[in-house]
């Protein structure tokens, strides 16, 4: 998995750019290898598929795949809250 929250210097010193950090909420799950770019949002129960490349927020109980990831799903949140049960 990588999150990339720009932590390398491209501008001039004096030049920061405004921090985009990625916001990752509970009961998420993550595939090998998926890519999650700064300022992203992953909203609670979701599911990111293998190797994809998220560039933007994911709803919450949303599955979301490939290159760009894109919408593959939504989940049921009920049927989510009685797996936690």
């Amino acid at each position: 998995m990588v999150i990339d929250c720009e932590f390398h210097e491209l501008y001039r010193r004096n030049q920061r750019p405004p921090a985009r950090p990625v916001t990752i909420e509970d009961d998420v799950w993550i595939g090998a290898k998926a890519s999650i770019l700064p300022g992203v949002t992953i909203g609670r129960g979701a599911v990111i598929g293998v190797s994809a490349v998220v560039a933007h927020d994911v709803p919450p109980f949303t599955i979301v795949a490939g290159v760009p990831a894109r919408h593959v799903r939504k989940l049921d949140p009920t049927l989510f809250e009685l797996e936690l049960a």
